[in-house]
């Protein structure tokens, strides 16, 4: 990971919670029986972004995470910006290996607060 312009005591925080991630990524990405609910909030800042459709496209970038839908028991819930069309999801959802979409679907939820402000979500 590149360095961070983080004062002080802040970038030891920031290290020290990076530091948690990969064991819980390891948690995650086994196929497993375990309950489990996953957060996505692709929130990025970046200096002049463009258009609504860049900001998008940044956040989009992240739905690979809903292959970890093949877990029976994963729910997950996807937060961007604006509303992702509906088709894009089930081109997602048709990739899950051995699950029905419609299930998956279920366990899926999707939020947008519609803003397309370059504010961070």
């Amino acid at each position: 990971m590149s360095e961070r312009n983080v004062p002080g005591d802040s970038q030891t925080e920031f290290d020290e919670l990076q530091k948690k991630l990969v064991p819980l990524w390891k948690s995650i990405e086994r196929f497993n029986q375990d309950p489990q609910t996953i957060v996505v909030v692709p929130s990025m800042s970046i200096d002049a972004i463009g258009s609504g459709a860049v900001m998008q496209a940044y956040e989009e970038r992240f739905l690979f995470l809903l292959l970890l839908l093949r877990q029976p028991r994963a729910r997950l819930i996807y937060v961007t910006s604006q509303t992702i069309l509906p088709s894009i999801i089930d081109y997602y959802l048709d990739l899950l290996p051995g699950v029905i979409p419609s299930h998956a679907r279920q366990r899926l939820f999707l939020l947008s607060p519609m803003d397309g402000s370059v504010r961070p979500l």
